[in-house]
């Protein structure tokens, strides 16, 4: 894990300075240990419920992240956010998102009134 030790030790000092020191934290890179934690955890867990290797694990890990982003992409495309464009060269489905814009103008324009 990439991260500076000194901001994982307990704080002591003022709240002034906590608030300091929090308003200085690398959030990016805050979210990126976080993930990593997540990833881990559940590698660690992959391998205990299957009694399977790191590398077996992290297969099995990379096919569920798949199937979990592939049941979000049905949603969209349910609700009309999100359109099949095609297929690549591995026959793999390609999508877009709908333009907002060209979607709200085939609900019907407004037309003004004018009031009398």
């Amino acid at each position: 894990m990439n991260h500076n030790e000194s901001e994982l030790l307990p704080y002591s000092g003022s709240i002034d300075g906590l608030l300091e020191k929090c308003a200085n934290l690398d959030v990016d890179a805050i979210e990126q240990q976080v993930e990593e934690q997540n990833k881990y955890e559940s590698l660690y867990y992959i391998m205990e419920k299957f009694d399977c290797s790191i590398e077996e694990a992290e297969v099995l890990y990379e096919d569920a992240m798949k199937a979990v982003i592939k049941e979000q992409i049905d949603v969209l495309v349910a609700q009309g956010k999100v359109k099949i464009v095609g297929t690549d060269a591995d026959g793999e489905t390609l999508y877009a998102a709908v333009d907002a814009e060209k979607k709200s103008s085939k609900k019907g324009k407004k037309v003004s009134r004018k009031k009398s």
